[in-house]
């Protein structure tokens, strides 16, 4: 073969392979191979969709573009936002469209999939934090997909509001009656069967193939130990983009043959579970594999010596002329111990945090809200100078030295007890041995206790 025609036959296969891969292009799976395709159409019964409660539905800010997806502009959808108003372009040409001056607003879009144009509602609403401050817009689905299959309704929601119905462990899915929906997976129950599923990403078909893999059972009730606080309808596990929602009311549940971690379980609107340290849940064929959870917990720290730090600093007021008391924040080079939210355990490793969607701060909540103790002790485990064995070293008096500090947006280290992003406390001139410990009396978790040594030390 001549070196012109390998060029040509190169230059084929890189065309082809380009054709192929377009984002617009519709993936269909074959009859053939055992595929069998189900239409889905559009809805934006508000009612209904309220009604379904998924895991994590994502919302946005907005600020130059909505990202929804848009074959025109890979961006999304381009607004403009300001105080009282938002400009949005609606069909994806980059041309403002529509003014909108509502504090809350349902917007109709038409997303260009390629082979397909399709209907999507999203909302649009704005939040305004304080009097003269700026307002925010932020925006969120407001539709779904429906259709049925073997006598039962499906339901696919775009749980991440990208566009697409397609994103397996983001997207909600819900097959049957209930009110609870599971996370988009690559194989899901009908029943009593398993069967792999594909969906289209414009939502406007999905396939069944019905699974032809070995089969367990997984027990997830027999060892579930909770006192105060009722179990789960179901857990989910997971293993790649497989997520299977397990029910927790029978004794055993049929489970593909593999090895899953505890992806999520809900056991209140605050309180969720996650894998943390459990080993891997293994499923093995025709065996039943045991998941133990819940009590006895354990709360776990992690303490840490850092040098240098910021404390929260005092001036008084002044009186001619009247002032305010200012609280800047001062620097000190002496060793820092800090340590981070703290976290619950269960009986295997199993983790205990907070619904995302309930932050008292940052990226993270404590998963019991009755919390009606919650301290940090530091004692000298040596006489140092004049801080005697024993001493707290974080107590002034009769009075514990208030360390918790939280960065708020705008940069200012505020005090919020009991919850922080970090906990810190100056060793100023003690150096030496030190026990750390926490005490958290929680109506979830009982009392709970951590304790740590650590040695204090110029770095």
């Amino acid at each position: 073969m001549n070196r012109k025609l390998l060029l040509t036959v190169f230059l084929a296969v890189i065309i082809a392979c380009l054709f192929f891969l377009r984002p617009d292009q519709r993936v269909v799976y074959s009859e053939e191979a055992g595929w069998k395709e189900y239409q889905m159409t559009y809805s934006t019964d508000e009612q209904f969709l309220g009604s379904i409660k998924t895991f994590d539905p994502k919302f946005y800010s907005i600020e130059n573009y909505i990202w929804l997806a848009n074959l025109k502009d890979k961006n999304g959808f381009q607004c403009i936002t300001g105080n009282d108003f938002i400009k949005v372009d609606t069909d994806g040409d980059g041309q403002i469209d529509k003014t909108l001056q509502s504090k809350e607003n349902l917007i109709d879009y038409k997303l260009d999939y390629g082979t397909v144009q399709q209907s999507y509602r999203a909302k649009i609403w704005q939040v305004k934090t304080m009097p003269g401050q700026k307002i925010f817009w932020y925006y969120r689905r407001a539709g779904f997909m429906k259709g049925t299959v073997e006598g039962e309704p499906v339901i696919l929601i775009d749980d991440n509001s990208n566009g697409r119905y397609n994103d397996f462990g983001q997207d909600a899915l819900l097959i049957g009656r209930g009110k609870e929906a599971g996370l988009l997976s690559f194989l899901v129950f009908i029943k009593g069967k398993y069967y792999e599923f594909r969906a289209e990403q414009s939502g406007t078909s999905f396939w069944l193939r019905e699974y032809q893999g070995a089969l367990g059972k997984i027990d997830v009730k027999s060892k579930l130990n909770f006192k105060k606080v009722k179990p789960p309808n179901f857990i989910i596990l997971a293993n790649k983009d497989t997520y299977l929602p397990i029910s927790t009311k029978e004794k055993t549940a049929v489970a593909p043959v593999g090895e899953y971690k505890l992806y999520l379980a809900v056991l209140t609107d605050r309180i969720r579970v996650r894998h943390g340290n459990l080993p891997l849940i293994k499923i093995e064929a025709d065996q039943v594999t045991v998941l133990g959870w819940g009590e006895p917990f354990k709360l776990v720290c992690e303490p840490r010596l850092v040098k240098g730090g910021e404390v929260m600093g005092f001036i008084e007021p002044k009186s001619n002329p009247p002032t305010a008391p200012e609280f800047p924040n001062q620097k000190l080079d002496c060793p820092f111990i800090k340590m981070n939210l703290p976290k619950v355990y269960g009986q295997n490793g199993e983790e205990y945090f907070g619904d995302p969607e309930m932050k008292d701060q940052a990226g993270y909540c404590f998963p019991d809200i009755a919390v009606t103790y919650f301290n940090v002790e530091i004692s000298a485990k040596e006489t140092v100078g004049k801080i005697k064995k024993g001493k707290l070293i974080n107590k002034i008096g009769k009075h514990f030295v208030d360390n918790w500090q939280q960065l708020n947006p705008s940069g200012i280290v505020e005090k919020r007890i009991p919850w922080w992003t970090i906990y810190q406390c100056p060793m100023n001139d003690y150096r030496g041995p030190v026990t750390v410990k926490v005490w958290i009396k929680s109506g979830l978790f009982g009392d709970l206790i951590f304790e740590q040594d650590l040695m204090v030390k110029e770095e």
